[in-house]
């Protein structure tokens, strides 16, 4: 598996720029960007390439000249016209019209993912999308962390991405040709995990009717993916953590070890820290896997890419349905202005739903399936007052904020106003930071996060606008 890499050749600065941004819309690494002479010095020759994008600002003879040269390394070369030429552009996908369409981008990166895949070199997996601050930094960690096999610990909301990113790594580094293995600790009963991860012999236990390699083994050579290890029992972070210590795994039911060699990467969306101060994740195996720690940032912090990634899920689903979604400007407006409680999952269910439920005609903003907290405004934030808070009753049991009603009250109906209510003020008061709204609720940061979801409340409805 090689690095998949669109490079822009153009002697103008400024249209190479504004080309990087439209093609980083794209399922791809946002595009870099080279001279001529670079190319044809020599730099980089032993490096595939996905695609080379030919500027607007080159000749005929420097584009000839270019082909020639890049021919043995860049899957697709990219031709980009100078001036609109529709007839070209609509026989060839790889010649775009400049400037280029939305759907003329669309069409031309379809045609480079299929020509990459058609060579044999295309990488298998999916990568980060767009051009935000946040997504580079990130970008910038998993690339430099890919050049070692440090452990590396990903952490963020439920989908951020967090899988995307740690199949991202694997790809880049020199575990590449090796396997990738997936397991969620979470999603395994905990009588089956150990044996999920470590395998079984014969015999071990009732219904293990032969020997199974564990998911260590399978992966040997290349990358463990943990997910969700914040979920994993006491007494299996220990057995990890020894595995981790020794590069050894013993199977269930055997007394012999087998040595592995395997680069860990874990993910997961609570916060460590407090589950270690909660007693339920160990203090020596958080440290095993904190050394290189990246953390995805939601969409709502990174509202630039959502285009990118519309466009990314709407030509996903041409390909799957045949059918491309149109969207009105309101339409993307009004996604861009979410603030996706479910991150790019959510993005990505929306796209789907959008591609079949409208296949004949733009979508508008009206048509957006978004959920039910999308049009509610942010509550004004609440003061430390005595006012703003539930009072308490008085030894009579008359005070009118709980006074019991001759016709009597559904006490479960007002305990969960009065439970809502103090989640939303403690995130007003918090400015929409979760972790410090448990601490004024005194309560685990795991169970406010529970709460909020039975609630619907999202915590970017009372952040502070800047």
């Amino acid at each position: 598996m090689s690095k998949a890499r669109i490079v822009i050749l153009d002697k103008d600065r400024d249209s190479a720029e504004r080309l990087r941004d439209l093609l980083a819309a794209g399922n791809w690494p946002a595009p870099s960007i080279a001279t001529p002479d670079s190319v044809q010095s020599g730099a980089g020759a032993d490096e595939p390439l996905s695609a080379v994008v030919l500027g607007q600002s080159l000749s005929d003879v420097e584009r000839d000249s270019l082909k020639a040269t890049l021919s043995s390394r860049a899957a697709a070369i990219v031709n980009v016209a100078g001036v609109p030429d529709v007839e070209q552009s609509s026989n060839d996908p790889l010649a775009l019209p400049w400037p280029p369409s939305k759907a003329d981008i669309s069409r031309t990166l379809r045609a480079i993912e299929s020509t990459w895949a058609d060579s044999g070199s295309g990488e298998q997996g999916p990568r980060l999308t767009g051009v935000s601050d946040a997504i580079e930094d990130v970008r910038t960690l998993l690339n430099q962390v890919s050049t070692s096999d440090a452990t590396v610990i990903i952490t963020g909301e439920s989908g951020t991405g967090k899988e995307v990113a740690a199949c991202q790594i694997h790809s880049l580094s020199n575990r590449a040709s090796g396997p990738f293995v997936a397991v969620n600790c979470g999603a395994i009963p905990a009588e089956l995990i150990e044996s999920e991860l470590f395998g079984h012999v014969k015999g071990a236990f009732t219904g293990a009717l032969q020997n199974r390699k564990g998911k260590f083994v399978q992966a040997d050579g290349g990358t463990l993916f943990l997910d969700e290890v914040g979920d994993m029992p006491l007494d299996l972070q220990v057995k990890l953590l020894r595995v981790l210590q020794e590069r050894r795994v013993e199977p269930v039911g055997s007394s012999r070890s087998v040595p592995i060699d395997v680069r860990i990467i874990a993910a997961t969306n609570r916060t460590l820290p407090d589950e270690v101060e909660a007693n339920r994740f160990r203090e020596d195996l958080y440290y095993r896997l904190n050394v290189f720690p990246v953390e995805m940032p939601p969409l709502r912090e990174r509202r630039k890419d959502i285009p990118a990634l519309v466009e990314e899920f709407r030509a996903a689903n041409a390909r799957r349905y045949g059918v491309e979604v149109s969207l009105a400007d309101d339409a993307l407006d009004a996604l861009t202005q979410y603030h996706w409680p479910g991150n790019i999952r959510e993005l990505s269910n929306v796209m789907e739903r959008l591609a079949v439920s409208f296949p004949d005609r733009p979508v508008t903003a009206a048509d957006l399936p978004l959920g039910p907290a999308a049009g509610r405004e942010k509550p004004a934030a609440v003061t430390d007052s005595p006012a703003a808070t539930p009072k308490a009753t008085t030894d009579s049991g008359t005070d009118q904020a709980a006074a019991l009603q001759m016709e009597g009250v559904d006490l479960k109906n007002f305990l969960t106003q009065v439970e809502r209510n103090l989640i939303e003020q403690a995130l007003a008061r918090s400015n929409g930071v979760i972790a410090r709204a448990a601490k004024l609720l005194q309560m685990q940061r795991t169970t406010l996060v529970e709460k909020m979801r039975r609630y619907e409340i999202v915590a970017a409805d009372y952040a502070t606008q800047d």
